[in-house]
């Protein structure tokens, strides 16, 4: 596959930015995703799943941050969903040469909805994580995954917020909607695509929108 055909697949495949803050949402997954459109299922809990790492984690705030894990995952299913829809639209009028945003409005219309629900659940997650944990236990947290990320990463900003007593956690997440980064990428290439080209890229695309659609 031509480096710039597995781009597209690669943007098109996800959400999530980031788990809850880009990437899907950027800060609930520091590590991020690349361009694959921040599917939560990649890095699953984000955040959430970094804290249920730290060996200072009681019982009792153990249980509560699994709630929170199993209610972020429930809330971005229907963006996986709604994104199988975008993708399998999109391939058909990659296979017919025409990206048509019309055609494409409903879909893509509630994909948006879903993501705008997600975000809504990544803040509260954020603000439920950020009451479980002690002050000690956030900036173990935060130290731990600044050590993963380039010294001079625009993440540490938002990460090191989190250390407070008090942060703004609407200001920390992002709705991540993948089928506007698929179809953008969509408008840009295909126009260029010998029919072989789109017949691979239209068949890469069902088969992401096949794996979000079991999800």
């Amino acid at each position: 596959m031509n480096r710039w055909i597995s781009k597209v697949v690669t943007v098109a495949s996800v959400v999530g930015a980031l788990a809850v803050g880009a990437g899907g949402v950027a800060l609930a997954d520091p590590q991020g995703e690349g361009e694959h459109g921040g599917h939560p299922r990649r890095h699953p809990e984000g955040l959430v799943h970094a804290a249920l790492g730290l060996g200072s984690i009681r019982a009792e705030q153990r249980a509560e941050l699994e709630q929170l894990a199993a209610a972020r995952k429930a809330a971005h299913g229907p963006v996986r969903q709604a994104n199988a829809v975008v993708l399998t639209r999109l391939a058909h009028q990659v296979e017919q040469d025409h990206i048509d945003r019309a055609g494409l409005a409903d879909s893509l219309g509630a994909e948006q909805t879903a993501a705008g629900v997600a975000r809504n659940v990544e803040v509260n997650t954020l603000v439920r994580l950020h009451l479980v944990l002690s002050a000690a236990q956030r900036n173990e947290l935060v130290d731990g995954l600044e050590a993963r990320l380039p010294p001079d990463g625009p993440r540490r900003t938002e990460l090191e917020s989190f250390r407070g007593e008090t942060f703004d956690a609407g200001a920390m997440v992002k709705a991540h909607v993948p089928g506007e980064h698929a179809i953008a990428m969509a408008e840009r290439r295909v126009p260029g695509m010998t029919p072989q080209q789109r017949a691979e890229l239209a068949g890469q695309l069902r088969e992401r929108a096949a794996r979000d659609a079991r999800d």
